[in-house]
């Protein structure tokens, strides 16, 4: 199969490798479309400290069920695995020879030719945070695409409880990032009549733009310095714009609110949309830091310090958030647009991170199609 291999600093390789087997509780996906993430292009730029090359990147994603390992079963039954080959794609079944289904995330049943879209956050189930319900925390977590290969390949191997089935595959493949825009409002902890700045109109700012209005948010101020993507905003709630280029952020913010923010999210993660958080908030206010673009900060302790004000990370999504992203995905109340979406083909892959990097970078999201 064909794997697109992140080999170093702004470096793509196309590598012919091995169908990957799955093993036990496990499941072969062809893969059908997977995301390209902002992490991943601090990634792709050899500044980010979790990823290492050589390394097959893609966490955002979708695929079709074409293999099953033995016994692979999902959360709340046993599974079965399979013998058969259902002439998906030309991928051989392997197992014991059970039937030609297994089970996914919740127990619910998978067959052979499912579409599903994945949660790549794979925890060990029995640590502490895992029995508390916060796999997230899980010192033994891997996520598929960063410690474990991706989905910038043809096909990937995952556990087989970490799918979700989906009727629509493009969809499907927004389920993992509108997880992370719910829990950033979520760690924010907006509330109903709100006021919350948003710092970043890539995909992660606008979904969370979209979960501080699902949550009762009233004023929803998107901040950016692409006009282009600023004008996307409307039609994720945003009530205000603002280009820091050519206004003070803050000062707007308290016209509108006669005080400040309750409530701020840094989907960029540099040290000016960092501190734009801490600027726009009123005392006692709180913010979820997002993004990951620089790795060091420095904000202006004594202001956080005298307005008392609460810093929130927000790195994964619980097992609830993604359960409500595909939810929301999959009855259709989010759906791709191509106003904000566009599809490439994979093998363009390189040429798609330095858009997203160098410009245009007119759309928010593309999504990569093998």
């Amino acid at each position: 199969m064909k794997a697109y291999v992140w080999t170093g600093p702004r470096r793509f390789e196309t590598w012919e490798t091995p169908r990957p087997e799955p093993g036990p509780g496990e499941v072969l996906l062809r893969v059908l479309y997977s995301g390209i993430c902002g992490s991943e292009l601090s990634g792709y730029l050899g500044e980010n400290s979790l990823r290492k090359p050589p390394l097959v990147m893609g966490h955002e994603f979708t695929g079709e069920v074409v293999a099953f390992g033995e016994g692979a079963a999902g959360a709340g039954g046993t599974g079965a695995a399979v013998a058969q080959d259902a002439g998906a794609s030309g991928a051989a079944a392997s197992g014991n020879g059970g039937a030609a289904v297994a089970r996914g995330a919740g127990g619910a049943t998978l067959a052979l030719g499912d579409v599903v879209a994945v949660n790549p956050l794979v925890a060990c189930g029995g640590c502490p945070d895992c029995l508390r319900g916060l796999p997230q925390y899980c010192p033994n977590k891997a996520i598929v695409g960063i410690h474990r290969p991706g989905s910038f390949a043809e096909y990937v191997v995952v556990p087989a409880d970490r799918c979700h089935r989906v009727g629509d595959p493009l969809a499907g493949a927004l389920v993992e990032p509108l997880a992370c825009g719910l829990r950033a409002a979520a760690q924010a902890q907006v509330a109903l009549g709100d006021c919350v700045v948003v710092y970043g109109a890539g995909i992660i700012g606008l979904f969370s733009l979209l979960a501080a209005k699902l949550r009762g948010a009233s004023t929803l101020v998107l901040v950016d310095t692409n006009d282009d993507r600023l004008a996307l905003g409307t039609a994720f709630g945003a009530t205000h714009a603002a280009n820091p280029r050519r206004e003070d952020v803050a000062e707007m913010v308290r016209k509108l609110t006669g005080g400040g923010a309750d409530r701020a999210i840094d989907a960029v993660g540099l040290t000016a949309t960092r501190q734009g958080c801490v600027d726009v908030l009123r005392s006692g206010g709180r913010m979820a830091w997002i993004g990951l673009h620089e790795d060091d900060t420095r904000v202006q302790g004594n202001v956080v310090v005298r307005k008392e004000l609460e810093v929130a990370g927000c790195f994964c999504y619980t097992e609830d958030d993604f359960r409500l992203a595909h939810r929301l995905v999959d009855t259709g109340v989010v759906k791709p647009d191509a106003a904000w979406l566009d599809v490439r083909p994979m093998a363009t892959i390189q040429a798609a991170f330095d858009e997203q990097i160098d410009g245009p970078a007119r759309y928010p999201k593309l999504v990569l199609q093998p």
